[in-house]
């Protein structure tokens, strides 16, 4: 499966420029894939920060967020297999 690749212009001060370019080179990446590698960074970062949170919610309410049936659940499961 081909993903399509989309373009985006970003306007950042030369001297941000010139340091990214030199990060860049020192690890041997063009330019292009250390900004790609940086954004991909960034969203993991904020999907992961959502699924802590997530998780932190339904901990707070201990009795809301029993999953004992599900491990119990699981257990079968395995012991089937």
């Amino acid at each position: 499966m081909t993903v399509a690749t989309k373009s985006l212009t970003v306007r950042i001060s030369g001297e941000l420029h010139e340091e990214t370019v030199r990060i860049a080179t020192s690890r041997g990446e063009s330019l292009n894939s250390f900004v790609e590698h940086a954004i991909t960074r960034a969203v993991r970062e904020q999907s992961d920060r959502e699924f802590y949170d997530s998780f932190t919610l339904l901990a707070e309410d201990a009795e809301e967020s029993d999953v004992e049936f599900g491990v119990n659940a699981q257990v079968e499961a395995m012991n089937r297999a």
